[in-house]
């Protein structure tokens, strides 16, 4: 097994994740009440915490954890990157995720309320449901709201009678990325969809198997099951660290431009920018 502190990725992603923490601090003091900052922060928090915990996780040699959390970390980096993609559209992509958070909040507790039988908790299950509501039906949303619907008719044309019609995926409105993969390819390019498919594998829990048969060893003649600890996930740290220093160099490049010095002199210091140039 690899020793951890002779390991350069992990000390770069520790670095990254520092500097990150601190941009974040300092963006959030700088309020700004457009929805692009409003959805980009939470996001950028997102990707650090789960950074945070590839890091941990690879460091007690986690390999399978690793890679879901890996997964997520790496759905999140789409979304910021698409998000801030093009200068014209940040206002209506950041729109757009954050309808489609409100509508992912209000099924989430339509939900809950269809499996509870307590009329208290029915109560208030309505009266969030109705909240999130007035939020999708705020008039500065109705541009991006009609266009939700039209895509969401689209969607559903062909669904038989008694079919629930299904929400779109935020990123496909304006006849945008309908998967994931086709939104890989609108950030980075499609080879990176190998990644996500061998990311994905891992999540569905298709390679527990695989796994079982790797990690046995022999004793006394018998096969015997190794502990959950295995080889340090080198490639999933250094993922990790490429995804949030870029994340971090995009946001600040379109939103706060005047860390963009700050950032270049801890990219040369920490070895960021050879990292990124792979």
């Amino acid at each position: 097994m690899n020793n951890i502190s002779s390991i350069t990725d992990y000390q770069i992603l520790t670095k990254c994740i520092t500097f990150s923490e601190s941009m974040l601090s300092r963006f959030g003091e700088e309020s700004n009440s457009k929805i692009e900052y409003a959805v980009i922060l939470p996001l950028y928090r997102q990707i650090i915490e789960q950074s945070e915990g590839i890091r941990m996780l690879g460091k007690n040699q986690l390999e399978s954890s690793t890679k879901i959390l890996a997964r997520g970390a790496f759905e999140t980096y789409l979304a910021i990157q698409y998000i801030l993609k093009d200068k014209r559209r940040v206002k209506d992509r950041a729109t757009m995720y954050y309808i489609g958070y409100l509508k992912n909040q209000i099924n989430h507790i339509q939900s809950e309320y269809d499996l509870t039988d307590d009329v208290n908790v029915k109560e208030n299950k309505l009266k969030d449901i109705e909240i999130f509501k007035e939020k999708v039906m705020n008039i500065k949303y109705r541009k991006i709201r009609e266009e939700w619907e039209r895509t969401k008719k689209e969607l559903n044309k062909n669904n038989h009678k008694g079919e629930i019609d299904k929400e779109p995926k935020w990123h496909s409105l304006y006849k945008g990325p309908k998967s994931i993969t086709q939104l890989i390819g609108k950030v980075n390019n499609y080879q990176t969809k190998h990644l996500y498919s061998y990311l994905s594998i891992e999540a569905h829990g298709y390679e527990a198997l695989n796994s079982y048969e790797q990690n046995r060893k022999s004793v006394d003649g018998n096969k015997e099951m190794e502990g959950i600890h295995g080889e340090y996930p080198e490639l999933m740290v250094t993922l990790a660290a490429v995804m949030l220093s870029k994340v971090t160099n995009t946001i600040i490049n379109e939103l706060y431009p005047q860390y963009a010095q700050e950032e270049l002199r801890f990219a040369k210091e920490s070895g960021v920018m050879y990292k990124n140039s792979h």
